[in-house]
């Protein structure tokens, strides 16, 4: 989800700001694990996200680093990664929020 979204708003950013990008490819590596798998004390963790964006193009490295920089922030996913968003995450159970 996080690539496609990221890819989304690059195609949105380049066209917007009329790039010469002739291709690119974004790519996301999630160091996540869990332990104690298969047990009532199971936990995970999400230590690290690399990101990747490959980018053909004869545009200025200053001008390609705004392109990546406002298609980030424009990333649901790579805003919330890059600013450690505090989430409000709930579960509902049968219409009925879970306590």
């Amino acid at each position: 989800g996080t690539s496609l979204c990221l890819t989304s708003q690059t195609t949105l950013v380049g066209a917007m700001m009329d790039l010469d990008v002739t291709d690119y490819r974004v790519e996301h590596l999630f160091e996540y694990r869990q332990e104690n798998f298969d047990t009532a004390n199971v936990s995970a963790s999400l230590d690290t996200v690399q990101t990747y964006v490959f980018v053909d193009s004869s545009e200025s490295q200053e001008t390609l680093e705004t392109f990546f920089n406002k298609a980030l922030a424009l990333c649901f996913a790579g805003e919330g990664l890059v600013n450690e968003t505090d989430m409000d995450i709930n579960l509902y159970v049968n219409g009925q929020v879970f306590e």
